[in-house]
């Protein structure tokens, strides 16, 4: 997974890209500097080059149903957060609450 976060973002603030790699662990972050909620605006040749990288860098991801239904149905275990200890600390917190974020 690739995630392309500005780090002006009033939405869905740059903070919260570190709670999302520490859940998604192995994915891939960017951050745009000087770049808002709409970084492929901000910076759209940057923005290509992240995304072409990826797909050029990245094998394509299996479709298992079986596991992608074990995983709704029991959710992530803590030894698939990664990330120092606040960080995986915070993100089970967001995980255990009633709180949906965008990330």
């Amino acid at each position: 997974m690739q995630s392309i976060w500005g780090d002006q973002d009033v939405v869905v603030p740059a903070s919260h890209a570190e709670l999302a790699r520490a859940a998604m662990p192995g994915s891939r972050f960017e951050i745009f500097h000087r770049s808002g909620h709409f970084p492929f605006h901000d910076d759209p040749d940057r923005f290509v080059e992240v995304v072409e990288r990826f797909i050029d860098g990245t094998e394509p991801g299996e479709y298992d149903p079986d596991s992608l239904r074990d995983l709704l149905r029991t959710g992530i275990s803590e030894e698939g957060i990664s990330g120092p200890i606040d960080t995986r600390v915070a993100v089970l917190d967001a995980m255990g609450s009633d709180e949906r974020s965008a990330t």
